[in-house]
């Protein structure tokens, strides 16, 4: 026979995390794939909204990316600042509606609302699935005592988790509804974050955030989070860039990484 590994499975979180008290986690790219699922609903409305809209100049008209534009534009971001950076980047303008619209294109509040309506659709259809390792790693971060506190700058994100079957592991949800009819600034602006870590009721030196985006890094290194993590979504060397540039004290590509790496021993040979 040949050589045989045995697997020994530590399940160790890496040194760096073993001082914190709390941890907030990202909803959207880190514990979920949500973030995906929303930038097709995105590219649904944009690709629609483009074939309603007349525009100053065609070449403004190119398709929604849901790569490129998402994770410029919408990544980390409130609705309402992903809208406005976007029709700014294409020269387009929009009165930004009332507060409750219809879906529609009339302004920057409708196509919120559109969008809105495809994602609540995508997840009625077809869920959003869980990030491999995700579940684990947050219930390993309770195993030692810290808080999780799952954040998101869209709504629903208890529902969404719940869909994904993990809303019962974090200690604390807070997405944009939290702040109710308050003005709310959110990533790269900090309150998002500092309303998690007042919720687990942690000292900020003391808390990690274990983030997907450029816009929610900063937004973690601006509330003076002790340990910021970034995992990047998808490979891709200039969004790591991206990550480490906004702050990020570490950048991962999964995960899984903040755990110890299986240990991998070889048992000694023997013949058949």
């Amino acid at each position: 026979m040949g050589r045989v590994h045995a697997l020994v499975d530590s399940r160790a979180l890496i040194p760096r995390l073993h001082g914190m008290r709390g941890a907030v986690l990202d909803a959207d790219s880190v514990l979920t794939f949500a973030a995906h699922v929303h930038a097709a609903a995105w590219k649904r409305t944009f690709d629609t909204f483009f074939k309603e809209f007349i525009p100053p100049a065609p070449a403004l008209l190119r398709p929604f990316d849901p790569v490129a534009d998402y994770w410029r534009h919408f990544a980390g971001r409130t609705s309402t600042d992903g809208v406005a950076g976007f029709l700014d980047a294409r020269g387009i303008h929009l009165p930004p509606g009332q507060a409750v619209e219809p879906p529609g294109w009339s302004s920057a509040r409708s196509l919120q609302a559109f969008e809105d309506r495809v994602f609540a659709d995508y997840v009625d259809r077809y869920r959003v699935l869980a990030a491999p390792g995700a579940f684990r790693l947050v219930r390993e971060l309770r195993s030692y005592g810290i808080g999780v506190a799952a954040v998101s700058p869209a709504r629903g994100t208890a529902d969404m988790l719940s869909r994904a079957g993990g809303r019962a592991l974090a200690d604390e949800v807070i997405d944009i509804r939290f702040f109710g009819t308050r003005l709310f600034h959110g990533p790269p602006d900090p309150p998002l974050l500092l309303a998690a870590v007042e919720r687990l009721g942690v000292a900020r030196s003391r808390t990690t955030a274990i983030l997907g985006s450029p816009a929610g890094v900063t937004a973690a290194r601006r509330a003076g989070l002790g340990l910021v993590v970034a995992v990047a979504a998808y490979p891709s060397p200039a969004l790591e860039q991206k990550l480490v540039h906004a702050g990020a004290h570490l950048v991962l590509r999964n995960v899984r990484e903040l755990l110890a790496r299986t240990a991998v021993e070889p048992a000694p040979s023997r013949s058949a």
